[in-house]
């Protein structure tokens, strides 16, 4: 009998076995239809077929059969990384094409050579919700995948428990516990507190205070007369945006501090913020300001007196002023307070009102330290 050649359609892994003359000829695939390039795998004559081992692991890690051709054999091929079809199709979201007798919770459990199941890949590329509904079995749904706990713990992290079938409502999966000790209901409830908290605090405006003008000369911020200090560029430290300064008004452009500050008066000090203090260290005028001002400004981080609420001045049980400011969303309020160390220092201080908590951020380093309430 004549030589005959044998290659596989690149496309759909289709065998076609062609004359040996046909070598280099561009042909249509039976299956697929597309066109494929005639080049020999192995050479048969008449119906023995040889294949190097070489040529074995060629076909073993090439070919990659369409999801929905799959077969018992083909869906438990390998590539060179250890994916099966399925880590394949858990990838692309695909799952759904693949015959639905082959699946199993056998096939689900294989893991590559990254330790990962078809279900851990489902979920790091965000496809486990494209899991049709028939395949989420409890057995399924049951098994662990890394930080998250189970599958069920993950589709409730990203609010998906709408893909479970009613008819498993009452299974005993639901009483799984993550590491944290928490069902799949508690992550499901956790995640719309916490939604509900941003919300509420992207919302929330800080009180409007009508606030005397500070007569004292002592409790007024001073008075600068030179236009350099008009505007002053300071770059936020957070991002790249550049906000405007102006020292002799005491404003800055920064949207929340125009919030805050709507409504208090010139030389307040309730007009503080950390850009306001940037530039008064850039500009050397930190000595020129009262002493609880230079308490504030000279408070380590100036992050620690990000917009700080408008308040008032008070005295300590001792008769020492202080300057407590209006509370923010969580219940904090800052009380800058007098302190003494070799002298005389003002603190700033961090309490809640909510719960008591007292926190102090040292001038040296803007570390803090939970310390003995101050006598306020």
């Amino acid at each position: 009998m004549g030589i005959f050649n044998k290659c596989k359609c690149p496309n759909c892994a289709q065998s076609i076995e062609y004359p040996a003359e046909g070598n280099g000829q561009i042909v249509p695939c039976p299956t697929c239809q597309k066109p494929v390039t005639l080049f020999p795998m192995v050479l048969i004559a008449t119906d023995q077929v040889v294949t190097t081992p070489k040529q074995k692991l060629l076909e073993q890690t090439r070919v990659r059969t369409s999801l929905p051709k799959l077969t018992e054999e083909t869906i438990r091929t390998r590539t060179k990384t250890g994916d099966t079809p399925l880590h394949r199709a858990a990838k692309l979201g695909r799952i759904a094409e693949i015959p639905k007798h082959l699946l199993s919770v056998e096939l689900f459990s294989v893991k590559n050579d990254r330790k990962e199941t078809p279900l851990d890949v489902a979920a790091r590329s965000g496809q486990l919700d494209k899991i049709p509904k028939e395949f989420l079995t409890p057995e399924i749904l049951s098994i662990a995948i890394p930080y998250h706990g189970t599958i069920l713990h993950h589709l409730a992290y990203i609010k998906r428990l709408d893909v479970i079938p009613e008819c498993y409502a009452n299974s005993t999966m639901w009483n799984l516990r993550n590491s944290r000790g928490q069902t799949p209901h508690d992550v499901f409830h956790e995640v719309n507190e916490q939604e509900r908290i941003q919300r509420a605090r992207k919302s929330w405006v800080p009180p409007r205070l009508t606030l005397p003008i500070q007569t004292e000369p002592a409790k007024l911020l001073p008075a600068f007369f030179d236009e350099s200090l008009r505007v002053i560029h300071i770059r936020a430290t957070t991002s790249a945006d550049i906000y405007t300064v102006n020292l002799l008004d005491y404003t800055c452009n920064n949207p929340l501090c125009l919030q805050i500050h709507s409504g208090v008066p010139p030389r307040d000090f309730g007009r503080l913020c950390k850009h306001i203090i940037l530039a008064l260290r850039q500009k050397n005028l930190v000595r020129q300001l009262p002493p609880i001002a230079r308490g504030i400004v000279q408070n380590g981080h100036p992050d620690a007196a990000y917009g700080i609420y408008p308040g008032r001045f008070e005295n300590d049980r001792n008769g020492n002023p202080i300057y407590i400011t209006g509370p923010n969303y969580d219940g904090w309020i800052s009380v800058f307070a007098l302190r003494r160390r070799n002298g005389v220092n003002y603190y700033r201080f961090g309490y809640n009102i909510n719960s008591n908590d007292c926190l102090q951020t040292m001038t040296s380093t803007g570390a803090a330290f939970y310390r003995t309430r101050p006598a306020i």
